[in-house]
């Protein structure tokens, strides 16, 4: 994530300062976001899991 953002940076930034300046106010949200989808995936999957080893397929 790190390295795609440091790239879309210097990509960015012959756009400008103000390009660079919107990088830097994105990135912190983006990395936030991607944060919480990986948190909800990992409960999803063990929520799943659980139903499934518990043999409610229809609760899974």
């Amino acid at each position: 994530m790190m390295l795609n953002n440091i790239i879309d940076t210097v990509w960015v930034s012959g756009l400008g300062p103000n390009a660079v300046a919107g990088l830097g106010f994105v990135s912190p949200v983006y990395v936030a976001f991607i944060g919480l989808a990986n948190g909800l995936g990992a409960g999803a999957n063990s929520l799943i899991g659980r139903y499934i080893s518990a043999k409610k397929y229809e609760n899974a």
